[in-house]
């Protein structure tokens, strides 16, 4: 038994189905470009981490070179050698200078916030003010300077200097991280000590200007715990309390000894006050510090979730549309099948003039049409039965009649046959004894066609190979014609390779001059440096590296001149064996061009015996048809004649059968009344004119 509603379940399962592959392609979608965005985040966090590492490379840079200008400074190292003793009014004209050049160095650097400058001799200079005397020995002795000296290194990057904050009342806020620079005498003996403070404000609008998004969190940490972090953290936040540091290469104590597989930074997800991070960090060996930045996972994330939910939104509106809409198109394909059903069975019951009417514009009201007519059609096959069935009942009687006929023609036709039978015998035997002449004449003309069609094969095979020849000949003249071509291009390119080597040497020749020339300068360098004397050293070397490099650059180019005079000679044979090869492919050509005349005239003469051939076959295959006619003309005789024998046998016993069928025909025709009475009692039961008024089905959609 059919459920009720069965087409409305299955309508909207059908609809079901894209709507699931929607919402799987929406998860899939979700999934993917979460990853995605992640793998591009972690990239691009990565990548924004290292360029904040190179700027603050180069902040590091520039504080290190001012350091070496200041320990380098003659005045300077004088000063506090205590070269300027006997000289009072000297030294403090010096000293004035030095504070000049302190404060210069200050005053011009956006990195730099304060100077500390001082000596085991002399006074003490900083941005902060003058600082007090014999300051170098109170630093050795106090904990920060034991550890420069542990340390054993030239210069020292330290996130704080407790000492000097102390010595000039300052809180240690302003400056991010600091430089201590070890100062030496003329005679190369530590004398003092260079300290430059890095602008706090320098890490903050770097980090704040580098683009991690918004929510992250960016900062730095030194070895000695200072920190110094930009984002929306709580007050007493402390990221060497995290468990992150806790896991991280400073805090393992690797310190500036940092891990090759450690110099890539590391990134990975991690938990923190109730949020996932990406948490991203790198080490820096100049400023003995790591960078971190701590960026949420919702943001990175964000896009993708609002597509899932736009993505769940618009499948949840198109899901209840399509089953709204499924369910009104299965009802109204209901109420079509069931008035449609109502028609049928009162068509069933016998009621002929009901009618279907639709008023819908599908494939409904074209079945409503073809209902109608069929209903009609039957209607008309009932009235004709009622009208004919009188007829059928006189051509019965009119049967009965010629049965009798019948029977008088059958004992005639006996007779003939018997008379057709013996002229028969006598045709079929004349007819076997041509047919035998004719089959020893056709074995003769099958012998002679079979030695033709051997010399007719053996001509086409000798066509065949002729071609075959001719168009390898054809393919060989071709590929050494584009042989011919593609020495002339590579004759072509050796003369321009040749070309380029003269351009080449050329340029050799104006570096040579270039050398030499520098050579000079480099001489002239030496001598003014000489006349500078001690104030010279420096450029004397300077020159003397610059004659070195103009005689080592002089050498090369000799060098490149030889390899490209050797070059110029190898092109010049390659293009003498190039051209030797075209005259050899060219003389080829003219041999293959002559192979393939010969080729063409045997495959003509070839060709002419085909068809001479040709036509001795078709000869022989007008006799063999003419033979085959004759054959088939005599066997039809035969053929003939034997069904003349069986028909006039077949007629004999259908005459006979004949006399029966014509009795059995007279006892039918009385059957076929009785019949006819039975059908009209029959079709009585259909109803196919209207009573009172045509019964109508209406349906409305």
């Amino acid at each position: 038994m059919l459920r009720k509603n069965q087409i409305a379940f299955k309508l909207n399962g059908i609809i079901l189905i894209p709507v699931i592959f929607i919402i799987a392609l929406g998860v899939v979608s979700f999934l993917k470009s979460s990853g995605e965005l992640k793998k591009s985040y972690e990239e691009s966090g990565m990548a924004s981490l290292t360029m904040l590492e190179s700027y603050f490379d180069m902040g590091f840079e520039s504080v290190s070179s001012m350091a070496n200008q200041i320990i380098t400074n003659e005045s300077i190292k004088k000063y506090y050698s205590g070269n300027y003793q006997e000289e009072p009014a000297k030294e403090l004209e010096e000293y004035k200078t030095i504070q000049n050049i302190v404060g210069s160095n200050a005053v011009n650097s956006s990195v730099v916030e304060d100077i500390f400058l001082f000596g085991n001799y002399g006074k003490g200079i900083s941005t902060r003010g003058a600082l007090s005397d014999n300051l170098y020995d109170s630093f050795q002795a106090s904990e920060e300077g034991k550890a420069f000296i542990s340390a054993k290194a030239r210069f020292l990057w330290s996130g704080y200097h407790k000492y000097f904050d102390e010595l000039v009342k300052i809180d240690g806020k302003h400056y991010g991280t600091s430089l201590s620079y070890y100062l030496y005498s003329t005679s190369n003996k530590k004398i003092g000590l260079v300290v430059i403070d890095v602008k706090e404000d320098f890490f903050r609008n770097a980090m704040k200007n580098t683009s991690f998004g918004e929510g992250t969190i960016v900062g730095y940490l030194t070895k000695d715990g200072k920190e110094i972090i930009n984002g929306k953290v709580k007050e007493d936040f402390r990221f060497s309390d995290t468990k992150m540091y806790a896991d991280s290469f400073m805090a393992k104590g690797t310190g500036t000894a940092v891990k090759k597989q450690e110099m890539s930074g590391e990134s990975r997800y991690v938990e923190y006050g109730g949020e996932k991070y990406l948490y991203l960090s790198l080490p820096m060996q100049k400023g003995n510090m790591m960078l971190f930045a701590m960026i949420p996972e919702k943001d990175i994330t964000g896009s993708s979730r609002e597509q899932l939910l736009l993505t769940v939104f618009f499948v949840i509106a198109a899901s209840f549309i399509a089953l709204l809409v499924g369910s009104r198109v299965a009802a109204g394909i209901g109420r079509a099948i069931k008035r449609t059903n109502e028609v049928l069975i009162k068509t069933a019951q016998g009621n002929l003039t009901v009618h279907l009417n639709m008023k819908r514009k599908d494939e409904f009201s074209q079945l409503a049409v073809g209902i109608n007519t069929m209903i009609q059609g039957v209607k008309v096959l009932i009235s004709q039965v009622l009208g004919g069935s009188g007829e059928v009942s006189q051509i019965a009687f009119e049967i009965s009649g010629n049965a009798e006929l019948l029977i008088t023609s059958a004992g005639k036709i006996e007779k003939t046959v018997e008379e057709l039978e013996a002229g028969a015998e006598s045709q079929a035997e004349d007819t076997r004894v041509c047919f035998n002449k004719m089959e020893e004449l056709s074995g003769q003309i099958e012998l002679v066609k079979e030695k033709t069609d051997t010399i007719t094969k053996l001509t086409s095979e000798a066509k065949l190979i002729s071609g075959k020849g001719t168009e390898i000949v054809n393919d060989l003249s071709k590929k050494a014609s584009d042989t011919q071509e593609i020495t002339e291009r590579i004759i072509g390119d050796i003369g321009k390779l040749e070309e380029k080597s003269l351009a080449v040497s050329k340029i050799i020749g104006t570096m040579n001059e270039i050398a030499e020339q520098t050579g000079l300068l480099s001489l002239n360098a030496s001598i003014e440096a000489a006349r500078a004397g001690e104030e010279g050293k420096g450029f004397a070397v300077v020159a003397d590296e610059i004659r070195k490099l103009a005689a080592k650059s002089k050498e090369a180019a000799d060098q490149i001149s030889g390899i490209i005079a050797e070059m110029a000679g190898q092109t010049r044979n390659t293009v003498i064996t190039a051209k030797a090869a075209q005259d050899t492919l060219h003389n080829q050509r003219l041999a293959l061009d002559g192979t393939v005349d010969v080729f063409y005239g045997v495959s003509q003469n070839v060709e002419n015996l085909a068809v001479n051939m040709s036509d001795i076959i078709a000869s022989f295959e007008i006799i063999r048809h003419s033979k085959e006619e004759a054959l088939r003309a005599v066997e039809g005789i035969a053929s003939a004649a034997r069904q003349t024998a069986e028909e006039a046998e077949e007629l004999g016993a259908t005459a006979a059968g004949q006399l029966l069928y014509a009795q059995d025909l007279k006892q039918t025709a009385l059957r076929l009344t009785g019949t006819v009475r039975e059908l009209e009692e029959s079709a009585g039961v259909f109803v196919v004119e209207d009573k009172d008024a045509a019964e109508q089905l209406h349906e409305g959609v």
